[in-house]
């Protein structure tokens, strides 16, 4: 499907990586609202949301398994707030923050097994 200006669609088109079908609305050419993602098996990959075709807002990604692989949001396109990435076998990997796409704030990164095997501190993008 293609979209012309002023037309409101809701399309099905396959992401950058070819793996994942997407469905959501499509304003003057680029994606609007809330999208969603399926891996080619049918399962949940994706769900982010964008603005003007900018991703903004919740995004959140799903490993094959089901299991819950990221959870983030954007903020005109870059990462934004809390971030939260898991293993796929479910355990806790990596908790960060951004602002406006920088990193900031404390992360702590996890090995599969549980155990915290980094701690960095961010200012203004850098380790502190």
């Amino acid at each position: 499907m293609n979209a012309t200006a002023d037309t409101d669609l809701i399309e099905l088109d396959l992401d950058s990586h070819h793996d994942a079908a997407g469905l959501g609305g499509i304003v003057a050419g680029r994606r609007q609202g809330r999208w969603t993602f399926l891996h080619a098996h049918g399962g949940l990959h994706r769900v982010a949301d964008f603005v003007n075709g900018v991703l903004h807002g919740v995004y959140r990604t799903w490993f094959a398994n089901g299991t819950a692989e990221t959870a983030g949001a954007f903020r005109q396109g870059r990462p934004h707030g809390r971030w939260v990435e898991w293993h796929a076998s479910g355990a806790l990997a990596c908790q960060a923050e951004y602002t406006d796409g920088v990193p900031s704030g404390i992360w702590k990164r996890w090995n599969a097994a549980g155990r915290l095997i980094e701690r960095t501190c961010y200012r203004d993008g850098l380790a502190a």
